[in-house]
């Protein structure tokens, strides 16, 4: 396989697949026929390209993914209200309940993971770290 950017890249889409199908380095290694070591180093770059996502997305999508979460269930605790008034449904009631608690769950944990959030981009407003 040669080693022009475009074919790296592709080798290593080809290993993240393969990797998500629960394959090993040295079975990927044998279908792609590239070295061990090779696959090792691609795991290696997608591990921190991943680590990179997980942050950004962290930083700049779980706010707007935390406020879809809680408006959708407020949306489900609407719907399971007009149903327990329509037929009396219990279960609809049950749902209301699993509703509220987790309502309450995300929205403290929404609240240390701001706090977090905050703490991070004081810290790399500073130069202390990179996250």
């Amino acid at each position: 396989m040669n080693n022009s950017r475009a074919s790296i890249a592709l080798r290593r889409q080809r290993v993240w697949a393969l990797t998500c199908e629960g394959l090993q380095t040295i079975k990927i290694a044998e279908l792609l026929h590239v070295d061990r070591r090779t696959v090792s180093l691609d795991v290696k770059f997608l591990t921190k390209e991943s680590q990179k996502y997980l942050n950004d997305m962290a930083k700049e999508m779980l706010p707007y993914i935390y406020r879809q979460s809680m408006e959708g269930l407020q949306n489900v605790m609407n719907e399971m209200w007009a149903r327990y008034r329509l037929d009396g449904n219990l279960y609809a009631m049950k749902l209301v309940i699993e509703c509220h608690k987790e309502i309450m769950s995300l929205g403290a944990n929404g609240v240390s993971v701001m706090a977090v959030k905050q703490i991070t981009e004081r810290a790399n407003a500073l130069g202390i770290g990179t996250v």
